[in-house]
């Protein structure tokens, strides 16, 4: 197997300009980066990231924590994880919790087992709490992806989020625009084992504050609460809708809901909006191919991976960002066809 030594004799240049060329230095040109990366791969030759890791006390790579990797919005996400991590030379190590805290804290101690020189993290529901108590004072660095706190100790943690009650705002008043006051929201178990998920309670509230000014009374009875999927959010809506048949829109907090959402009415042999019109969240890709297609408030997904993996390659390196707190820009609401004009 070829050395840097080789590669340096090939070239002709000294071993330095080799090495600082192989790890992506600023200091050499970039054609002559290109020309020493294809004799390398020519000859054969094979980084030694751990040897390289232990010598420098860097190994060039950060850890992903998400909590479902078969949710769309996840995948987005660490494409723009991976883009801006590559883009700066380093490696993206994945791991996926499932909504599990336990698989959650396990990850996080595989990952710091591998030397990781960072963390970006999603956290799961209901683990928020560990954070503070085990995790605040390592000296690994740590971005989330979503404000997972609540707001007094927003100033503790970096994060990259939107605005998720101006967003539930937005949304709910569109609905109430359309003339429905009968609105239901679906959403994690916040009032359960999931107090710390800063992001629905967000949700949650905005949706709140979108009725309080409408003049509509808040009521509890219309708030689902089931675990993030497909088939849980299918089998509440279903039973939801047999006994408040008066309902005629349902807002769900994810993308993910609304699908189990648009199966629960179909199953039940209603239509969409005809009967019941619905909003999602996030604006995965599959909203748009739905039939009817999906109205639902856009979040920058890919830009939030790249934004949260630039403050943490920052933080790696020694620069500290002035504000710990990232609120990202919207498309705002995609009105599609899923919701109508309700006719009294």
């Amino acid at each position: 197997m070829a050395t840097i030594k080789d590669i340096a004799k090939h070239v002709k240049l000294d071993i330095s300009t080799v090495s600082r060329a192989l790890n992506e230095s600023p200091r050499v040109k970039e054609s002559t980066k290109k020309y020493i990366k294809r004799v390398a791969n020519k000859l054969g030759y094979q980084k030694n990231d751990i040897a390289r890791g232990l010598a420098t006390k860097k190994t060039n790579t950060i850890g992903l924590l998400i909590s479902d990797i078969s949710n769309p919005f996840f995948a987005e996400l660490t494409k723009g994880v991976e883009y801006e991590a590559n883009k700066k030379g380093y490696s993206v190590i994945l791991c996926n919790s499932n909504w599990d805290p336990k698989k959650e804290r396990d990850s996080i101690d595989v990952l710091k087992g591998k030397r990781v020189d960072g963390l970006l993290i999603h956290a799961s529901m209901g683990l928020t709490g560990i954070y503070k108590k085990e995790y605040k004072d390592d000296k690994i660095p740590e971005v989330f992806l979503g404000n997972f706190f609540d707001h007094k100790d927003y100033d503790e943690f970096y994060y990259v989020s939107i605005d998720n009650i101006k967003a539930a705002h937005e949304t709910t008043s569109y609905l109430i625009s359309l003339g429905h006051r009968r609105i239901a929201h679906i959403t994690g178990n916040i009032t359960k084992d999931n107090k710390g998920y800063n992001i629905l309670i967000d949700r949650l509230n905005g949706y709140k504050l979108a009725l309080e000014e409408a003049g509509i009374k808040y009521n509890n009875d219309l708030i689902l609460e089931t675990s993030p999927g497909i088939s849980s959010s299918c089998n509440i809506t279903k039973e939801f809708i047999k006994e408040h048949k008066y309902v005629t829109a349902i807002f769900a907090s994810c993308d993910i809901m609304a699908l189990g959402v648009y199966k629960a009415i179909f199953d039940l042999g209603l239509k969409i909006p005809l009967d019941i019109s619905v909003a999602g969240f996030d604006d995965i890709e599959i909203s748009s191919l739905l039939n009817p297609k999906l109205t639902t408030y856009e979040q920058p997904k890919f830009e939030m991976g790249s934004a949260a993996t630039k403050i943490l390659l920052d933080l790696i390196n020694g620069n500290k960002p002035e504000k710990k707190g990232l609120i990202l820009k919207s498309n705002g609401l995609i009105k599609r066809e899923s919701c109508k004009f309700l006719e009294h």
